[in-house]
């Protein structure tokens, strides 16, 4: 008898240590799910923008190119420091899309220009997507021309290939426009402004330098 109630006894202790155990796993874990706050990726304001990656043509040939390589984890909310980016897509074959085009060339200053604007730094990307429309063909060459013919020197990505680019950041219309913080996350998504321009948004979210 003695025998058996020290063995009962070392298995109702190992019984508690492993609860402690536990207890304290899924402590920490509801710790932490209560002191941070995850940003899920997304097309909505406040979360982390989708991948887009792809080839670029620069102006001189086309090149890979990464838009999560150019974010900045350790950027401060608030801070004129790091840039920003402008991600427009569009169709070369979209009639809005021509328009807004002479629009964004009217903005030129604006665009990678900084401290000259007297605000953060602003990138620009516009991706090529096919949504399709009749008109030109969907070619790396139409896109050149389309880029040429409003003088725009910033980057253009093929996304006219499949419809990665367009079904990942949900496009349904062009041109949508999103304005991505330094650290990646979208501060502003066209898709829900009917009332605000990207250019509107640009001038009410990207900080001033202080003392410009």
């Amino acid at each position: 008898m003695r025998r058996i109630l020290k063995n009962s006894e070392s298995g109702d202790a190992r019984a508690d240590a492993t609860m402690f155990i536990m207890l304290l796993f899924f402590g920490s874990l509801a710790y932490v799910a209560i002191t941070t706050n995850p940003v899920y990726v997304g097309v909505k304001e406040g979360q982390r923008a989708p991948a887009l990656t792809g080839s670029v043509y620069n102006g001189g040939a086309w090149v890979d190119y990464s838009l999560n390589s150019t974010y900045d984890s350790s950027w401060v909310e608030g801070s004129s420091d790091g840039d920003w980016t402008i991600v427009e897509f569009m169709d070369i074959n979209c009639g809005y899309c021509k328009k807004s085009a002479g629009t964004i060339a009217e903005n030129a200053e604006l665009i990678d220009n900084s401290p000259a604007t007297g605000r953060a730094n602003v990138n620009f990307i516009a991706v090529a997507i096919s949504l399709p429309l009749g008109g030109e063909d969907y070619t790396r060459e139409n896109v050149i021309n389309f880029r040429n013919t409003y003088g725009h020197e910033f980057y253009y990505l093929d996304g006219m290939a499949d419809d990665t680019q367009k079904d990942t950041w949900q496009i349904r219309a062009t041109p949508t426009y999103f304005i991505v913080k330094p650290n990646g996350v979208i501060a502003w998504a066209g898709p829900e402004h009917s009332d605000e321009d990207v250019w509107q948004a640009y001038g009410r979210l990207v900080p001033v330098i202080e003392g410009a």
